[in-house]
């Protein structure tokens, strides 16, 4: 009686081929949907939690409040008197300056937009290389240097934005001004970051014409100093040079364990609204597969009905 059973159930599956077929894709799309969505939300917190762990616990970021990004018009700015006020803060081991733009970049007869970052070619860009910029081929910014790049790992790994790899001694030009690429930096994990340059930072004030302003000031504190009370000092310092009370800071200063903390948050809505959109997926193909037992019920009714007549349970 068993195998009848499924002789019939196979049976049914054969003579309704369309709908058979429907019903598994509605079935393996949603576990698919559901896999691939929470695969997405960890892979986009392990790579955000990979990006702070390459900062460290012992760094703190300085950026104003309400600029446009890389190019300090509109809202705040900070300056270099502002570094000078960082820098005399109890427990800092070293501050860097750092301005940012989008720039288009011409190599090889092709023009492509791409991230340009200035950092300090004195001894506190060390502060930055420590924090991400890690250069694994060449050399890092020396004193002096003007007209030299340090350039992403993609950039030098893949022919996809100038038609082929760069390499050290390879020339770049920029608001045209020639520069020499002197160093790679070591895979950091996203294209954006893996396709950008580094240039000296003085080069990059002329080149983007800000001025004193600047974009970012990274902080290292002393080991033996609690980062979140040096990071206190420093909103105190900067608000007693500005002349503003307590909660009218036009800047913002910030460890990177809080930054992580504040990613996580944002994060963690994110995942939970692709797990809302997996649940409607699975729920979606749920009502397929009932549709479909429930259509398959009816069209057999007089057969199954035929069947418990003659003792079939």
């Amino acid at each position: 009686m068993i195998e009848d059973y499924f002789f019939i159930a196979f049976r049914n599956l054969l003579h309704r081929r369309l709908r058979s077929w429907l019903t598994m894709i509605g079935i393996f799309i949603g576990i698919a949907t559901v896999i691939s969505l929470i695969s997405l939300g960890q892979g986009m917190k392990d790579a955000i939690n990979k990006q702070f762990e390459m900062i460290g616990v012992d760094k703190i970021i300085i950026v104003p409040i309400g600029g446009t990004t890389g190019t300090n018009m509109g809202g705040s700015t900070l300056m270099e008197h502002d570094l000078d006020v960082v820098r005399r803060v109890n427990g800092i081991r070293d501050a860097a300056p750092m301005v940012y733009k989008t720039v288009v970049v011409n190599f090889n007869d092709k023009n492509k937009f791409t991230f340009a970052s200035g950092l300090p070619t004195d001894k506190s860009g060390e502060v930055l290389y420590e924090s991400g910029y890690s250069v694994v081929e060449g050399r890092k910014f020396r004193s002096g240097d003007r007209y030299k790049a340090i350039i992403g790992n993609l950039l030098a790994n893949s022919d996809e934005m100038f038609g082929r790899k760069l390499k050290i001694g390879d020339k770049l030009r920029i608001k045209d001004k020639e520069f020499v690429v002197v160093g790679v930096l070591d895979k950091i994990g996203s294209k954006p970051d893996d396709s950008s340059l580094l240039i000296p930072l003085e080069t990059a004030k002329e080149l983007f014409e800000t001025g004193d302003k600047l974009d970012m000031i990274f902080v290292k504190v002393h080991p033996d100093k609690d980062v979140s009370a040096v990071a206190e000092e420093i909103k105190r310092e900067m608000r007693n040079d500005r002349n503003l009370k307590e909660g009218e800071e036009n800047f913002e200063v910030q460890t990177s364990e809080q930054l992580m903390e504040s990613f996580s948050v944002i994060l963690s809505v994110l995942t939970w609204f692709l797990i809302g959109i997996a649940s409607i997926s699975l729920f979606v193909g749920g009502v397929g597969i009932t549709n479909t037992m429930y259509t398959s019920v009816l069209e057999r009714t007089r057969e199954i009905g035929i069947m418990k007549a003659i003792g079939a349970t």
